[in-house]
């Protein structure tokens, strides 16, 4: 089980201190190093817990639309071949 937070504050308040907490609560669930990222007012992280070869790929959170979009997520594709 991957360990996942996140926190959107529309006062501006210190996010990525609050996720770090958040993740640090739920060390026991991923072992590797907590990482966050910060889009705006909002933070999001993970603490990955591999299981799977491709884990090794895993690289959340991650930011895309041209800097505009911040996703994190404990997902997986079935019957990728098809």
């Amino acid at each position: 089980m991957t360990a996942l937070a996140g926190l959107w504050s529309r006062r501006g308040e210190a996010t990525e201190t609050a996720v770090g907490r958040m993740l640090d609560a739920q060390a026991a669930f991923g072992p590797d190093p907590a990482i966050r990222r910060t889009l705006d007012a909002a933070t999001l992280g993970r603490r990955l817990y591999p299981l799977v070869p491709e884990d090794d790929f895993d690289r959340g959170p991650v930011l895309g639309g041209d800097g505009t979009l911040l996703l994190v997520a404990d997902a997986r594709i079935d019957n990728r071949d098809e």
